[in-house]
């Protein structure tokens, strides 16, 4: 007669004596939900953080968002004060590479090379 499964098991591992049977550990949060409260947690202290920097920011002036019409008119002013002194920043660094190539020679290559990238070319 073949052996089943479970009196292999019995002789390899008998049975307790006793019959007091333990109900087992109860299991704990799993680390899922662990993770998912600690990051309630933190996002509830940033949405507080925020609204404290908002709060503060508003008390001491902060400037507000540019509309539309004010950044045009801001990147116009740049455009226009790039045209103005651009030239004149190019003139002089041009002047620049002149007097190095005579007083330093080494430091004369890549300042022109910097100075060939602010003409663009």
């Amino acid at each position: 007669m073949a052996k089943g499964p479970d009196d292999t098991t019995d002789k390899l591992f008998p049975p307790p004596e006793t019959t007091d049977v333990f109900p087992p550990l109860p299991a704990g949060r799993s680390i899922r939900e662990e993770f998912i409260a600690h990051r309630r947690g933190i996002t509830l202290e940033l949405k507080e953080f925020r609204a404290d920097i908002v709060k503060l920011l508003a008390a001491h002036g902060a400037p507000k968002e540019p509309t539309a019409r004010e950044a045009r008119a801001q990147v116009t002013r740049g455009a226009l004060a790039t045209l103005k002194y651009g030239a004149a920043l190019t003139a002089g660094a041009e002047c620049l590479v002149q007097v190095l190539k005579v007083w330093r020679p080494e430091l004369a290559g890549p300042v022109e090379v910097l100075v060939s990238f602010l003409r663009g070319g």
